[in-house]
C-alpha cells in the first residue's frame, strides 16, 4: 500500500476512534460519576469490530511488519497475540524474527528497507531489545506515519500539545484512555495519578494526560 495508503489508514481508524469517544461523551451525559466495573475485553472486541469495518473500506489489506530479535518469551506472546488480533481485521503481518547475537547496523539496515517498502503501512520494534543493541537508534528509523507503536519523540510530543495530532498514537495510553471513555467519564478537568516514568508507559501516558486532562502527577 504505502505511506500514502499509511495515511488512509490512519484516517479512516481515526474516524472509528471520534465515533467511540461521541457515544462515550453521550453517555456521560446521563452516567453520574460512580465508581465502574471496566470491561476491557467488551471493549478491546468493539474495538477490533470497529477496525473490521474501517479496514473494509480502505480496499485492500495492511501490512504490518514486526521485528523481534531473540527469543525473549513475553515478546514472543505479545507478538501472537499482536498477529492474531490483526488477522481478524484483516490486516496482514510479516514477521521478520532475527537472532540475538544480530548487530546494531543489521537491526538498522533491516528497519530502513522496512520503511522504504511501500507495501508495508506499519513497523513494530518489538522491545526489550538485547543489552548490545541501541532501541533509540532503531526505533528512530522508523518514520512517523509507520510508528505503530508511536514512540517516537515526535508522536509522543504531539499527542501531549492541545490543537495537535501525532500520526500514532502511543498505543498504551490510547488504549487506557479508551478504557476510561468506554465507561463515558469525561476527562477534561479530571485529576491523573500516572505510576512510573518509562519511556514506553509512563511518559507517554503523561503526554496523553497532558494533552486530554487539565492536572496530573508522575511519581516514580
Amino acid at each position: 500500500m504505502g505511506c500514502g495508503s499509511s495515511k488512509n489508514v490512519q484516517r479512516v481508524a481515526r474516524i472509528g476512534e471520534e465515533e467511540t469517544e461521541q457515544k462515550s461523551v453521550q453517555q456521560a451525559e446521563v452516567k453520574p460519576a460512580v465508581a465502574a466495573l471496566i470491561d476491557g475485553k467488551a471493549v478491546a472486541d468493539g474495538i477490533l469490530e470497529n477496525l473490521r469495518t474501517t479496514v473494509d473500506t480502505l480496499g485492500a489489506e495492511p501490512l504490518l511488519a514486526v521485528v523481534l530479535v531473540g527469543s525473549n518469551p513475553a515478546s514472543m506472546s505479545y507478538i501472537k497475540r499482536k498477529q492474531a488480533a490483526a488477522a481478524g481485521c484483516g490486516i496482514r503481518t510479516k514477521l521478520l524474527h532475527l537472532d540475538d547475537s544480530v548487530s546494531q547496523l543489521e537491526l538498522q539496515r533491516t528497519i530502513e528497507t522496512l520503511d522504504a517498502d511501500d507495501d508495508t503501512d506499519g513497523i513494530i520494534l518489538q522491545l526489550p531489545l538485547p543489552e548490545h543493541l541501541d532501541a533509540k537508534k532503531a526505533s528512530a528509523l522508523i518514520s512517523l506515519a509507520k510508528d505503530v507503536d508511536g514512540f517516537s519523540p515526535a508522536n509522543v510530543g504531539a499527542t501531549a500539545l492541545h490543537g495537535h495530532e501525532p500520526d500514532c498514537c502511543p498505543c498504551t495510553p490510547k488504549g487506557c484512555l479508551q478504557l476510561i471513555r468506554s465507561i463515558g467519564v469525561p476527562l477534561r478537568g479530571k485529576e491523573a495519578c500516572v505510576i512510573g516514568a518509562s519511556n514506553i508507559v509512563g511518559i507517554p501516558m503523561r503526554a496523553a494526560a497532558q494533552g486530554r486532562m487539565h492536572d496530573h502527577d508522575v511519581p516514580h
